[in-house]
């Protein structure tokens, strides 16, 4: 998924068979998408197609889903290219119509999550005595299972790969990678199950504060006449692809450690699906923050504003002002931030929280000019983003105290504990 490639094939249209096929290339890129280029093309007159079938090198299936004919060529008026636009992959399927892209399970390897699980235990090394000797023992450690309702649930799946065998030996890997599974005794449509596999994404960005996406993806479907589940693999552009990926990133630089709550990690899981509804307006915002690593102090800093606001409104239901809101989420989870966020007046912080967010959503130029309140900004996002951390994970069962102890052991908001706000 947060690779490259390109795909020599022959495609064609359900129903039409094979005698129908196009020559072309399959090319996908994680942050500019997908697109199909064709030596030929398909009748002028479908410019929208939901599937497109093709073949690949060891007739490998593959189904395009939702494309669009983005640019239509003829070269010296005797051989004729086209150029779609693809929304969807899915490498390993031919799906007949939207009704088959309903699936049993689905799998996702994503970013920062063998940091924030840390499942180490599985490796054992032992350095000798004397000359260099070093013995390297490996057990795959267990999954982590968690059930979500009768006919769903979820775990936490270690894969490991290696050591290879070479007449030459150079080296010696050991490779171990964690995916997250969900499985479903009855089929769930695609929009569904990327609803749910997109919720534990946002779950992982509020833990690690960090920008989370899949790094691999697997649908597993069942065909009519077989019990079997079978693997397509599946890519879409990555909108807002975070560079550089911190691939050593230590527990101890996110919001939580796992240890920390690794025993009610189960029952958090579950309220936090449970909650995914009621959420979603507060939860959006907050995460865009991560991904769009390319936007201005101000632009964070609403969103935050947003997320705040609609998290008090959903969570209790209330008509009040938004500096009533603020005030009232920040005085909820006090216990959990009060050492880091070394606060004079709520009141008064929640004004000014107020007046930057209308400064920005209506663009005030004294505000704006020359950016000369960038640090301000930058340090009232910081403190909403604490705090509503703080108030995602203590509405799904996270203790204040856990959380106290939490921001405390991390580094993330160190540069704040010696700040007066």
């Amino acid at each position: 998924m947060d690779q490259s490639f390109e795909l020599k094939g022959y495609w064609y249209l359900p129903g039409e068979g094979k005698e129908r096929r196009i020559p072309g290339i399959l090319k996908f890129e994680p942050t500019h998408g997908i697109k199909l280029e064709l030596i030929g093309g398909f009748p002028p007159n479908m410019i929208k197609l939901k599937l497109i079938w093709g073949y690949v090198s060891g007739d490998k299936a593959i189904t395009l889903y939702n494309s669009f004919e983005v640019s239509r060529n003829n070269i010296f008026m005797e051989v004729e290219t086209a150029v779609y636009a693809v929304n969807m992959v899915f490498m390993g399927g031919w799906f007949t119509d939207e009704n088959d892209l309903s699936f049993n399970k689905v799998a996702a390897r994503f970013s920062y999550m063998d940091n924030w699980f840390n499942f180490s235990q599985g490796f054992k090394i032992k350095y000798g005595k004397g000359k260099f000797k070093t013995s390297v023992e490996y057990e795959l450690p267990e999954a982590v299972i968690l059930p979500i309702t009768r006919t769903m649930q979820l775990s936490i799946k270690p894969a490991a790969a290696g050591p290879s065998l070479h007449r030459v030996q150079k080296e010696v890997t050991i490779s171990q990678k964690l995916f997250f599974v969900l499985e479903s005794k009855r089929k769930v449509r695609l929009r569904e199950m990327l609803k749910l596999l997109t919720h534990f994404q946002n779950f992982l960005s509020v833990v690690t504060q960090q920008p989370v996406y899949p790094r691999e993806l697997s649908m597993y479907f069942k065909t009519k006449d077989s019990k079997k589940l079978y693997e397509a693999k599946v890519f879409y552009q990555l909108k807002h692809f975070p560079y550089p990926i911190n691939e050593n990133l230590d527990p101890r630089d996110c919001f939580i450690d796992y240890e920390l709550i690794k025993d009610i990690f189960p029952s958090l899981v579950k309220k936090w699906y449970l909650k995914g509804n009621l959420f979603h307006t507060s939860l959006v915002p907050y995460v865009v923050t991560f991904n769009n690593h390319d936007s201005y102090a101000s632009d964070r800093f609403i969103e935050l504003a947003k997320s705040i606001e609609a998290f008090h409104r959903e969570t209790t239901q209330t008509k009040v002002e938004f500096k009533k809101r603020v005030v009232s989420v920040f005085k909820k989870y006090k216990k959990a931030y009060s050492s880091v966020l070394k606060i004079r007046s709520i009141n008064e912080l929640a004004e000014k929280i107020k007046n930057f967010r209308n400064d920005f959503t209506h663009s005030n130029p004294i505000s704006s000019m020359e950016n000369k309140k960038y640090l301000e900004t930058h340090f009232l996002s910081e403190k909403i983003a604490i705090v509503m951390a703080c108030a995602f994970l203590n509405e799904i069962g996270v203790p204040l105290p856990t959380l106290k102890n939490s921001i405390e052991q991390s580094t993330l908001y160190t540069h704040l504990k010696f700040k007066t706000h």
